[in-house]
């Protein structure tokens, strides 16, 4: 699971734009 944090949150560092479909897509996992 971090690894997929890490990756996710340099892939935001990339795409700032990007960082908010990610965030919400954390946020319905978290939902789950």
């Amino acid at each position: 699971m971090k690894n997929n944090i890490n990756m996710i949150n340099k892939l935001i560092l990339k795409n700032k734009v990007a960082s908010k479909i990610y965030i919400i897509y954390i946020s319905e996992l978290l939902k789950i």
